[in-house]
């Protein structure tokens, strides 16, 4: 094998090699071919960095346009009504479910027409209908609810107990969900007039006459004790006597709290739950009797 290398070695320096050569010339020729290819060729490193930062153009345009585009709706809080069915009471065939966002209201001739005095031959055979309205909003203005759907006003409910409602054609709803008058979460200094019962004791009283307390015992208990109570067993309260007085004592009101300054070292704090009830800052509920 080496023998027919050497030959053919020797065949090409006689023919292609006869008259080639290789000097500075040459040497140089080749490193500037060399150059133009090394030009010609598409880095990779530079490649991915204009893919980057195309990339990054890219994203960045995208959270351009979903900052300066219109916000859609937002499941912000849901509205007061959300979760209640309404019951029709002048038409038993008749509910208001406000479920999901949506309001469906749902007819029934054939219930609604049920009279226990009517032939059941001349009652109402127009089929049940169902109708809902999406997107749905509530906004209250004291016993008033106007209910919005898709930002258009479709219905109103007016409140004429703690459980009944009633349409603008005044069509009467009942409802199982309690829903407190707008003005019964405003503290007032009179609210304390009547009292309120906690445990086995009352606590009454107003700015002009102070505050009294009266408990004849602590009733045992797994749960927090009212701030009452605590306030009794700190004190080192007369059980047997059976009621204590602050005469100089101080309520203060703002928006739905009380802050009850009893003496200068002693204040208590609630806050009002609805018509007749608050509640302290161990979460403990307090109820008033009606007058």
């Amino acid at each position: 094998m080496e023998n027919e290398l050497t030959k053919l070695k020797s065949a090409m320096d006689q023919s292609v090699f006869q008259s080639a050569t290789f000097g500075e010339k040459e040497k140089q020729a080749i490193r500037e071919s060399l150059h133009q290819r090394k030009k010609k060729r598409i880095p990779v490193a530079g490649f991915v960095a204009v893919a980057a930062l195309f990339l990054l153009a890219l994203i960045g345009s995208s959270v351009w346009l979903q900052m300066n585009q219109p916000a859609a709706p937002s499941d912000g809080e849901p509205h007061i009504l959300e979760g209640m069915i309404f019951q029709g009471q002048t038409n038993a065939g008749d509910t208001l479910q406000f479920l999901d966002g949506n309001l469906t209201v749902s007819t029934d001739p054939m219930i609604s027409a049920i009279r226990p005095w009517m032939d059941p031959e001349d009652m109402a055979s127009d089929p049940a209908s169902e109708l809902v309205y999406p997107e749905l909003d509530v906004e209250r203005t004291d016993s008033l609810f106007s209910i919005y759907s898709e930002e258009e006003l479709v219905f109103t409910l007016t409140q004429t107990g703690p459980l009944l409602y009633e349409d603008e054609a005044g069509n009467v709803y009942s409802t199982q969900v309690f829903i407190e008058g707008a003005d019964d979460f405003t503290a007032r200094v009179e609210d304390f007039k009547v009292g309120y019962h906690v445990g086995g004791g009352v606590i009454f009283g107003d700015n002009e006459n102070g505050i009294h307390i009266g408990m004849l015992q602590i009733i045992d208990s797994e749960e927090s004790y009212s701030t009452v109570e605590e306030l009794l067993l700190e004190i080192d309260y007369d059980f047997e006597r059976g009621y204590i007085e602050f005469p100089d004592a101080e309520i203060l009101t703002e928006g739905s709290t009380y802050t009850v300054i009893l003496d200068e070292e002693h204040t208590l704090i609630f806050e009002k739950k609805g018509k007749r009830i608050i509640e302290d800052e161990n979460g403990i509920r307090y109820y008033s009797v009606p007058e």
